[in-house]
């Protein structure tokens, strides 16, 4: 069974991160931006006479610097997918680099896309006493697009076919 899931072929692979648009760079540009502009208020309002509001200014920037630090660490969360034959291997990542891996059968697995007014589109793979959702890192379209995939793959994976077999050797 080992060899067969190490070697069958892969039948869908995907691999899921949070989308952030702001680099590492940009982030440091973004904070030596807000320093600066902060650092220019809180010096004229001190010329002015206010002398509590360089202290706020100070607050506002460290808040600043640990949201977009907090942001960015988000970015080390993992989510994959890959279906062989054999096996489903849902694969997950923390933003402290723990990953936890679970194998499922999925010649028992479905996927359902749980969509109701008002809450955040849901995909789910359930079967046989499992229930995993996936594609949390997901936008709505990107979660429908998933299960849409997961779908065709797991079908692909229980119906394989075997057309080669008739064809006549040369």
């Amino acid at each position: 069974m080992q060899d067969l899931e190490k070697w069958g072929p892969v039948l869908l692979a995907r691999r899921m991160t949070p989308n952030r648009s702001l680099t590492a760079h940009g982030r440091n540009i973004v904070i030596l931006l807000l320093t600066g502009a902060s650092l220019a208020i809180g010096t004229l309002f001190w010329i002015l006479g206010a002398w509590p509001v360089p202290g706020f200014c100070g607050l506002e920037v460290a808040a600043a610097c640990v949201l977009l630090r907090r942001n960015a660490r988000d970015l080390r969360r993992i989510e994959s997918i890959e279906l062989r034959q054999w096996s489903l291997l849902l694969s997950r990542t923390d933003t402290n680099g723990r990953t936890i891996e679970r194998r499922l059968s999925p010649y028992w697995l479905r996927v359902d896309l749980l969509d109701r007014p008002g809450a955040i589109v849901r995909v789910r793979l359930a079967g046989h006493g499992v229930q995993e959702e996936v594609g949390r890192l997901l936008g709505e379209s990107e979660r429908r697009i998933l299960a849409h995939d997961l779908r065709l793959a797991l079908h692909s994976c229980r119906n394989p076919d075997y057309g080669w077999l008739d064809q006549k050797p040369l």
